[in-house]
Order: C-alpha cells, then structure tokens, then sequence
C-alpha cells in the first residue's frame, strides 16, 4: 500500500504543470473623469483585457493620495494616469507611456475657467477648485500659471475630482472652477439648471488625456499585449462599449519618440526618453 502511494506521489510531482497566469494589476486615476458607475467600467475593462489575453485586476481611484498609497503596497504593472501625475508625482515605480486616447481627431482636452454668473464680474481675490492632488506644494498648476499671473490674489484649492469642483461653485462654495470642457458639457447635460448659473470666463488651456502607461513590473510581452489591446479597442463589440464608457473614440500607440519614460522619485524630476 505504502509503495503504490509513494508511487502515485512521485507520479503526481513529475507531471508538467501548467502556471496559472495571475491578473495584473491596472490602476486608473483621472480627475477629469467621474464614471456613472465604477462597476461597469470595471467589468468592462475587465472582460476586454481577458479577451485580448492580457488578464487584469482593475481598480479606479476617485483621490491620488489613495492611488499613491496602493502603489506602495502592489505591484502595479500598468495604469491610466493623466501625464502631469506620471511626469510630476512620486509613485514608486518607473512609467513608460505605452498608448493615449484620442476624441475628435485630438489627444488634448480643453481645460477651462468656469464662474459663476453671481460672481464673475470680480476674480481678483477669488477662491478656484481644481482637482488633483491635495495640498500642492509646487504652487497652482502650470496650466493655470497666465491666469494666476494675471490675479495674482486668487486662492487655490484641491478637491477630487472635476465635478467635485463643478458642485462647489455652483453651490457657492468657492467663485471659480478649473475643469475639463467636457466635464462640464456632460453636467450640463445631466442637470442643466444647475449648469445655467455657470459659463467660461474665455480661460482656456490644452492638457493632453490620460495615458495608458506601464510600469517596470510589466514584462515586455505583457507591454506588448496590452498596447495592441488599447489600439484595437474600436475593432470589437466590447471594445466600442469600453470607448463609450470612457468617453473617447480610439486609443493609438505613443510614438516612440515622444514616449516618456518617468524614474521613480527622482529628487531633480528627472524624465528621460526611450
């Protein structure tokens, strides 16, 4: 008896087996970005990615402090991240640009200064949201540096997310917003009494869309997949349902010249290109 489980245990060790493929982990943070329902998309991105062989554990973060916190702790092979976090925050981990969305023919959004019709006659010491990262010690955001230049009295404050921002100056809790144009066309369209009391003050700045990025735990079959993953988005059912959800048209491959490649916590913000 003992001889024939010896021997079905020795039988059991030589057989080959094959690895289980782990899901990798894909962190998303845009502030521009507030999805009607975080399951779906992460559902969707879910499904997509296992079809197209590149199995991923998705999670969606509304506050880059948490982001930065969960990056510490996993090991996060990619992310969607907007440039300005990739480039300027500390997240532990070097950052390649692999792929970045396009709408209407562009990679840029429109960024722009939103007031209050009560209130827009006077900014010189008004108080702006913007969304990002809390407590900025770089001073405001380089998008807004002219219009600061010219106000220099005016108070920046962060909050989450764009529509964070959108809420505090229409209730009145701050004179000015800096948001994505097309936050504030789709608020617009779900509550457009709301938005009424709203409009551009003729501010406006190009800031380019979240990147899909990879990060230095991604090996390079893995970078490979998934960027041919973010291009042929539009070639599937599932696909073009992700689009929608994400609000773009197509995704296409960072050319290799332009592919930046952020160190992790360079203490001089060092950035070097592939």
């Amino acid at each position: 008896m003992r001889r024939r489980i010896a021997s079905l245990v020795f039988a059991f060790l030589a057989v080959p087996h094959v690895a289980v493929s782990q899901p990798l982990e894909l962190f998303f943070y845009s502030p521009e970005f507030a999805p009607a329902n975080l399951g779906v998309l992460q559902s969707s991105v879910e499904g997509y990615m296992r079809v197209r062989n590149v199995p991923v554990r998705f999670q969606a973060f509304a506050r880059f402090e948490d982001l930065r916190t969960e990056f510490s702790k996993r090991e996060v092979a990619f992310a969607v991240l907007p440039p300005w976090i990739a480039e300027h925050e500390c997240l532990g981990r070097t950052l390649t640009a692999i792929a970045e969305p396009v709408r209407n023919g562009s990679s840029l959004d429109r960024k722009v200064v939103v007031v209050s019709r009560r209130t827009a006659q006077d900014l010189r010491t008004a108080t702006i949201a913007v969304s990002g990262p809390r407590g900025r010690t770089a001073g405001p955001p380089p998008l807004l540096a002219k219009f600061v230049a010219s106000y220099p009295r005016v108070k920046i404050i962060s909050v989450p997310k764009d529509v964070d921002a959108l809420l505090a100056v229409s209730f009145g809790q701050v004179e000015a917003a800096f948001v994505s144009s097309a936050q504030f066309e789709t608020l617009a369209r779900i509550n457009p009494a709301m938005t009424a009391t709203l409009e551009e003050t003729g501010y406006t700045a190009e800031s380019p869309f979240p990147k899909l990025y990879a990060t230095d735990a991604a090996t390079p079959e893995h970078v490979a997949r998934a960027r041919q993953a973010a291009v042929a988005m539009g070639e599937s059912k599932e696909g073009k349902r992700l689009l929608r959800l994400l609000g773009y048209d197509r995704w296409r491959a960072v050319d290799g010249n332009d592919r930046t490649m952020s160190r992790p916590c360079a203490s001089d913000g060092e950035e070097t290109k592939r």
